[in-house]
């Protein structure tokens, strides 16, 4: 992989068969991803509703990477704001990671919101996971402090159950001017 172009495009329904495995691939031991049908469901209804999910290839086409991101997740929050792109998902396959595949997804939401108008882009991400927020920080995000606002707007997400229920999720902003 580390001598492999990364290209970047937008995923149509047809590909969210690859982004559901990819992203069950890289679960941690013990998080249920559902069914794969049940996924790709969610997928395609999120997609009407203005999710854009971006993937990173290569050459052939072989999928390392995916990035999901939306402006709904604001949406009946105390957080909701207009003109912030949220960004619900970063899956890099284990074998691809630390080879520039996911800068080369969040560089490509950067020209999502430049051209969109977007003046900030939110993500979480587990304060425990140092390569993660090493990244985030590297591509301009900002950890915010913790606030009762933000506390609210995770479990508005419901970072606080389920799946990621048990880890502390740090709220990042990069802002566009």
């Amino acid at each position: 992989m580390s001598h492999t172009r990364v290209g970047v495009r937008a995923a149509s329904p047809l590909d969210f068969h690859s982004v559901v495995a990819l992203r069950r691939d890289i679960a941690p031991p013990g998080v249920d991803r559902g069914t794969r049908r049940a996924a790709v469901d969610v997928m395609t209804a999120r997609q009407t509703h203005g999710m854009l999910c971006l993937l990173a290839h290569d050459e052939d086409g072989g999928l390392f990477g995916s990035l999901e991101c939306s402006t709904s997740e604001f949406a009946n929050t105390r957080l909701a704001t207009s003109n912030a792109l949220y960004v619900t998902e970063v899956a890099v396959a284990a074998s691809a990671r630390r080879s520039g595949v996911a800068s080369a997804l969040l560089r490509k939401v950067d020209d999502v919101a430049t051209l969109s108008g977007i003046h900030s882009v939110y993500l979480h991400v587990e304060a425990g996971n140092g390569a993660a927020r090493r990244l985030y920080r590297k591509a301009g995000y900002e950890e915010l402090d913790a606030t009762p606002l933000h506390s609210s707007f995770a479990a508005d997400l419901g970072l606080y159950s389920g799946a990621f229920a048990g880890f502390e999720h740090l709220l990042c902003r990069k802002r566009f001017l």
